[in-house]
This record gives structure tokens, sequence and C-alpha cells, in this order.
């Protein structure tokens, strides 16, 4: 993990957000191959938290990004389960006015996103 301890306050509620990250780190745990690590970083742009779940798995091709996130979807046979897992991120992100976004990364693999809204009541930093 690289939170920086210096992050500003957020506007969610924490346990959709809990959730929604530990559905994303799941997810990226299952398809990634074995002693690869899945890394959560946070860096601040503007008004927003981004929170990346990054894992070195195979990665899904762009065109398959608006149906991983679809309810029941399933890309590949090698997992178990519904296929519900990112979709209750999707959900969960929605109901709070996070987006999530997908994205390749750099090397092989998937980048989640988490945008989260910096709480107004966070204090200005000098």
């Amino acid at each position: 993990m690289r939170i920086p301890d210096t992050l500003p306050l957020v506007e969610v509620d924490p346990g959709l957000l809990e959730r929604a990250v530990a559905n994303l780190v799941d997810n990226a745990r299952r398809h990634s191959p074995a002693g690869s690590p899945v890394v959560l970083d946070a860096t601040v742009i503007g008004d927003l938290v981004h929170l990346h779940v990054e894992d070195h798995g195979s990665g899904v091709a762009p065109e398959s990004w608006g149906a991983m996130l679809a309810p029941f979807e399933r890309l590949d046979d090698r997992t178990a389960g519904p296929g519900l897992g990112l979709a209750i991120v999707k959900g969960f992100c929605e109901a709070m006015g996070v987006t999530v976004t997908p994205r390749t990364t750099r090397g092989g693999g998937l980048t989640m996103t988490l945008e989260i809204p910096v709480s107004p009541e966070t204090p200005a930093h000098p």
C-alpha cells in the first residue's frame, strides 16, 4: 500500500467505500499470478482523491470494460461466483458520487481507479 497519511478527508459512506475497495482487491488478487502483489495507492488531483487498485494479471481488453462492470458478467470461466463483485463496486460508487474507471496497468494487468470527492470540510493546506 502506498497511501499517504496526508490525504484529505473525503465525502463518502465509509462502509460502502470499504466494501467497494475490498471487492476490487479481492478481484485483483484472484486475477493476479501467484506471488504478484496487488498495489493500492492514492493521489490527490484537484478536488478528488484517486485511489488505484493495480494488478499485473492478464488484464481486460478495453472493449470489455463496460461488460465487466455489469451484473452477472464473468469474462472467463476460470473464476467461480455469480459475477456481481465489480457490479457491486459500480453500484456502491454511484451511490456515493464516486467514479470507478478501469485502465490497463503499465506492464500488463488492470488498474481500477476510484475518483473520490474531497470533503468541503477539509482544511486548506498552506
